[in-house]
């Protein structure tokens, strides 16, 4: 009688290590293709994850045909161990690819999260900038409503005799200084605060109050030398007007000052270069801060 024949899977001796090693080394050469094609990284991810859990499961395949090759007289057949390794290669595999697709899915999440919370704080930066701009802008229309703009008209100057109104408007001026000053140094102590308030996950807004506060003492520094420029501003033009209190040396001419003293005029054109020269500083300092263009812009 025939016996049947025992089915014959795999002729010979499947070299599954070395099989394996060429899956890894395949995997390992597709990542700079892939990286040339622009596939994302969590793509790459989820291909070198997979590459490598097929070449485990195949070189553990090859392990185990080397076990029951050595303990078994089946040369040829395919033994259940087989079955038994192709199935754990499979899931290996299998769960490379799953772990890739969930990196990937995570990554994707955290990316999402990642440019929503930089969206709310570029807002938030840009408000502040808005804020200290506006606050300039608050600041010098008060300063014009008490006639800063005309402190030293001469035609004014002609018909305030005893300079009473001028030195309210210097007085004005400077009350309003000092409380522009405050008001700048209090918001700037509560922007910590504020960005307490922002909808971002905790970690980013711990990151993002914890560079604010790193930075904040330069920050603070540039505030202070603009109103220090600014009170150095306003004590030349009182220093001005002191000079001009001496009627004899000047005479109002076509709406300007005409110096009748050689002496008076230096004195005065060198209050006005340090006006000129504290406000050009001033202004370029803003600029850094963002709440004034550029000198020369």
């Amino acid at each position: 009688m025939t016996l049947p024949k025992t089915p014959v899977f795999f002729p010979g001796r499947p070299p599954f290590i070395l099989m394996g090693i060429v899956v890894a080394l395949l995997g390992l050469l597709a990542q700079p293709l892939m990286l040339f094609l622009g596939c994302s990284p969590s793509l790459r991810k989820v291909e070198f994850l997979a590459a490598g859990g097929l070449a485990a499961g195949v070189i553990l395949l090859g392990l185990i045909d080397r076990v029951i090759r050595a303990t078994t007289s089946q040369r040829h057949a395919l033994p259940a161990g087989y079955a038994l390794a192709g199935s754990l290669a499979a899931l290996v595999a299998g769960g490379a690819v799953f772990a890739g697709i969930q990196t990937s899915r995570q990554e994707q999440s955290r990316s999402e999260e990642d440019s929503q919370t930089a969206a709310v704080i570029n807002t938030f930066l840009d408000e502040l900038a808005q804020s200290g701009t506006q606050s300039r802008q608050d600041y010098l229309a008060e300063l014009d409503g008490v006639g800063w703009n005309t402190v030293l008209n001469a035609d004014r100057l002609a018909q305030d005799e005893d300079f009473t109104e001028t030195k309210k408007i210097l007085a004005e001026a400077e009350t309003l200084m000092a409380k522009y000053a405050k008001q700048s140094s209090d918001n700037f102590d509560q922007t910590p605060v504020r960005a307490r308030n922002l909808d971002i996950p905790e970690p980013a807004k711990a990151e993002f109050i914890a560079g604010w506060e790193q930075g904040a003492g330069a920050i603070r520094e540039k505030l202070q030398q603009v109103w220090a420029l600014e009170r150095q501003v306003l004590g030349h033009f009182r220093d001005a007007t002191i000079l001009l209190a001496d009627r004899d040396t000047w005479a109002p001419a076509n709406g300007q000052i005409q110096f009748q003293e050689q002496e008076a005029l230096d004195a005065f054109n060198t209050l006005m270069a340090k006006i000129q020269s504290d406000a050009a500083e001033q202004q370029q300092i803003q600029a850094e801060l963002g709440v004034a263009p550029a000198v020369g812009k």
